[in-house]
């Protein structure tokens, strides 16, 4: 069976997100509703390996973790990453897709979320504005703070170049939705039109 590409899963998701149904999504894309609509839903990753893949917290879980991250942060409260870790295991115990292991999340896991949530750990850009503050005197932390700083300012470019490509790939998405829209209507009305049926046309 052939791969589906990230970007056509992607594409058919966001039509699907413009008012497409999931069974015109699933055609007009060559793909089968039913992984799509398991997608849709975080069920499934989007790039799925062929092994096997464990997904421990659903799309609804997710959110709640980001949304307490963000609350915690409005009221001046930092999440530090064991903290992080344990409302991983609570949201990944209140889906229950999977059985967890005595040590998850793992490292590993617990990374892979903040690369897929990279706003989350912006406080750390503070800090680094913090420490060149207040280490103006100590030549050695100064730098080290500037480059810290530096890092972080080039993953704030590279995350705006990725918000700018991903706007970009969503506009094309729903300009080839509308697309493929307009000829499955063009061809329910021709199939209307070949089985007799009479067709009104308001004018």
């Amino acid at each position: 069976m052939t791969k589906v590409p990230v970007e056509t899963w992607e594409a058919a998701i966001a039509a699907v997100a413009g008012g497409l149904s999931e069974r015109k999504a699933a055609k007009a894309y060559g793909i089968s509703r039913g992984p799509l609509h398991q997608r849709i839903n975080g069920l499934v990753p989007l790039e799925a390996r062929r092994a096997p893949q464990l997904v421990y917290i659903t799309e609804g879980a997710d959110r709640g973790v980001v949304e307490m991250v963000r609350y915690r942060a409005l009221h001046g409260m930092c999440v530090g990453y064991e903290e992080l870790r344990s409302m991983l295991r609570v949201a990944a115990e209140t889906a229950g897709t999977r059985p967890l292991t005595d040590d998850f999340p793992n490292d590993k896991f617990t990374q892979r979320w903040l690369a897929k949530h990279p706003d989350e750990s912006a406080p750390k850009e503070k800090r680094a504005r913090d420490a060149m503050n207040l280490h103006d005197k100590a030549g050695h932390q100064t730098e080290r703070s500037k480059k810290t700083l530096k890092k972080w300012e080039r993953a704030a470019v590279r995350r705006e170049r990725k918000a700018e490509r991903a706007a970009a790939q969503r506009a094309k998405a729903q300009r080839t939705t509308a697309q493929c829209e307009q000829r499955l209507n063009q061809q329910e009305v021709v199939e209307r039109a070949a089985d007799g049926c009479t067709l009104w046309v308001d004018v």
